[in-house]
C-alpha cells in the first residue's frame, strides 16, 4: 500500500461511496447505518462528520448535480435528504416503500429522486417536496438498482435477471434480457446515453444498447465475482469479491484489463471517481474506505499508486 496509513472506519462493512460532482467531498456508509462525510484536502483525508440518520444498513448515496443536496437510501425502507451547505442538515425522509431500498439517484436536472426497493418496485419523488410522483412496477423480484441516463431515462435492474428501460411519464417499460442470474449493478455511459453496462451473478460483464434493445458485447468467466460497474470515459471500472478493481476498454471488452489492483481484505462493494478523475475511492467489506490517486488523469499504468498520506479512513 506504499506506506499509506490504514485507519478503519466506524462501519462494520462499507456498502457505498460517492464523490461530490464539484469537489473532493465523499459520502459513504454501510452496515451500521451511519452516514459519513469526508473530504480530500491537500493530499490528506479529513473526516468531517457522521450522522446516524438511518436505523438500518445504508445501501447507497449520491450528491445532487448542483451539489446542494445529498441523498442516502437504507434497508430501513427510507431515503434521507440532506443540505450539503448546511453541514448535512437532514431535510426530510422519503417513505414510499415497504421493504429495504437498494439504490437511490438524482435525475440529471436534480428535480427527481429515484429509489429501487426489495418490494419489487421503483419510485420517483420530487427532490424539493419529497412528494411521490410515481410507483413503477414491472419487475417480479427485488430491485438492485435504479438510475438515470443523461437524457433522463430511468434504468432499473433486478433479481429477476432483467434490466428495464422506463417511460416514466406513462409508467411503461421494456426489458433487456440475456443475463441468467441476478443483475447486481448497472451503469449509464455519460458520453453515450444509449449505452449501459451491467454485471451479474451469472459471471457476465455486459454492454447494452437501449435504442436497439439488446446486448452488444459480453464477457464471462474471467471476472466471475464482480458486483459493481461504472463508466468513466472510454473505460469501465468494476469491482467485486476478488478484492480487486479492474479497468476495461469499452471498445475492447474481450481484451485483457488495463489494470487490476487490490487494496482490501475482502469484497470491494463499490467504487467512485472524482469529477476530474484524479481520485478513486473504494468501499470494502473489510470496513475500509481506500482512497487512490489516479496519476496523470487516471492513466492506466499508474492506477496502483496510492498517495502518501491518503489511504484509508
Amino acid at each position: 500500500m506504499n506506506g499509506a496509513t490504514r485507519e478503519k472506519s466506524s462501519n462494520d462493512e462499507i456498502l457505498f461511496c460517492s464523490f461530490s460532482p464539484r469537489d473532493y467531498s465523499i459520502i459513504y456508509g454501510g452496515s451500521d447505518g451511519v452516514v459519513n462525510l469526508s473530504v480530500i484536502l491537500e493530499s490528506k483525508v479529513l473526516h468531517k462528520l457522521s450522522s446516524s440518520t438511518h436505523s438500518g444498513a445504508v445501501s447507497c448515496g449520491e450528491f445532487s448535480p448542483d451539489n446542494s443536496k445529498a441523498i442516502t437510501s437504507s434497508h430501513d425502507t427510507t431515503v434521507a435528504m440532506y443540505s450539503v451547505h448546511e453541514d448535512f442538515k437532514v431535510l426530510g425522509s422519503l417513505k414510499h416503500h415497504s421493504y429495504a431500498i437498494s439504490w437511490c439517484s438524482f435525475s440529471p436536472d436534480g428535480s427527481m429522486i429515484s429509489a429501487s426497493s426489495w418490494d419489487n418496485s421503483a419510485s420517483l419523488s420530487c427532490s424539493s417536496t419529497g412528494k411521490q410522483l410515481s410507483s413503477l412496477k414491472g419487475h417480479h423480484k427485488p430491485l438492485t438498482a435504479s438510475l438515470f441516463n443523461t437524457n433522463g431515462v430511468l434504468i432499473t435492474s433486478s433479481w429477476d435477471k432483467a434490466i428495464r428501460v422506463w417511460d416514466t411519464q406513462y409508467g411503461k417499460s421494456f426489458p433487456l434480457t440475456g443475463h441468467k442470474d441476478v443483475v447486481w449493478s448497472i451503469s449509464c455511459n455519460p458520453d453515450n446515453p444509449n449505452t449501459i453496462a451491467s454485471v451479474s451473478r451469472d459471471k457476465a460483464l455486459s454492454i447494452w444498447d437501449i435504442r436497439m434493445g439488446g446486448c452488444i458485447a459480453s464477457v464471462r468467466d474471467e471476472y466471475s465475482h464482480l458486483v459493481y460497474v461504472t463508466f468513466r470515459g472510454d473505460n469501465l471500472y468494476a469491482c467485486g469479491d476478488g478484492s480487486t478493481v479492474i479497468i476495461k476498454d469499452v471498445k475492447n471488452l474481450l481484451g485483457s484489463p488495463y489494470k487490476s489492483t487490490s487494496g482490501h481484505d475482502g469484497r470491494v462493494n463499490q467504487l467512485a471517481l472524482s469529477h476530474d478523475r484524479r481520485y478513486m475511492v473504494t468501499a470494502g467489506s473489510d470496513g475500509y474506505l481506500v482512497v487512490w490517486d489516479l496519476v496523470n488523469d487516471g492513466n492506466k499504468t499508474d492506477m496502483d499508486v496510492l498517495v502518501e498520506g491518503l489511504g484509508t479512513l
